[in-house]
């Protein structure tokens, strides 16, 4: 049997029973994330999706917007959440900051953002995060200088909150040199996995039932330079990186 929790970056503070009608303080958009005992079977997980593939004719325009396919799972002992990207063109960093902004970024990666009491503050507060996973091209291994990750403090992201959390990175591309070279025409996407430990968010167990708040950022560079990156895509769209309330 599986059990659900509710996310939404729109939120309400309580887990309420089914309305007829959408009041002002209720989610406009809610996602039923499934509990798995076991393996994930992310077939079978929650799914939304946000941004668009620019393409046309086989041309692909520099830089163009990016599609994401997100699914969305619980197990007992963490949250996960999957980002598929369709992205023409892979650029990564080769010596990632390790203290950079987790809430903005100019190469392809994604932030995700929890609000853990869907309290819906106008600041960020002691309940809500922020994980930046910069897409890299090795394995899992290598990608903890990759990921970015900040708490709020009641006013603000604290950037040096360190929580333990991982990402397993992948990728394809249709030939070589692939990443960070744009000779070989275009290139298939990039994949993340957040894997974020319930006690690293201040929970003790999973929380089933419970409403929470759940927003993204998708960053992407196409070519060198400022002119290679692309605008952000959020979700919602009306995502401020600041404001929880959104």
């Amino acid at each position: 049997m599986k059990l659900w929790f509710l996310v939404s970056f729109l939120l309400v503070t309580l887990l309420q029973p089914a309305q007829p009608a959408l009041s002002a303080t209720q989610p406009l958009r809610v996602v039923h994330a499934p509990y798995f005992a076991n393996r994930i079977d992310w077939g079978t997980a929650a799914i939304f999706w946000f941004g668009r593939a620019d393409v046309a004719n086989g041309v692909a325009p520099i830089p163009g917007r990016n599609y994401a396919d997100v699914r969305v799972a619980y197990t007992s002992s963490e949250l996960q959440v999957f980002v598929s990207v369709i992205d023409y063109y892979l650029w990564h960093e080769y010596n990632p900051n390790t203290s950079s902004n987790p809430t903005s970024y100019d190469y392809d990666g994604v932030a995700l953002y929890l609000d853990i009491n869907g309290d819906r503050t106008t600041a960020p507060g002691t309940d809500d995060y922020v994980f930046l996973a910069k897409w890299g091209a090795s394995g899992e291994e290598y990608s903890q200088p990759y990921q970015r990750q900040a708490r709020g403090n009641g006013s603000a992201w604290n950037t040096a909150w360190n929580g333990s959390w991982r990402h397993l990175p992948g990728a394809q591309w249709s030939c070589n040199p692939g990443p960070n070279s744009n000779d070989c025409g275009l290139d298939f996407g990039w994949a993340v996995t957040f894997r974020i430990p319930w006690q690293t968010i201040g929970l003790s167990a999973p929380p089933h039932g419970r409403t929470m708040g759940m927003g993204m950022q998708l960053f992407d560079r196409d070519a060198p330079g400022s002119s290679g990156v692309a605008p952000v895509q959020t979700w919602p769209e009306t995502l401020t990186t600041t404001r929880p309330d959104t």
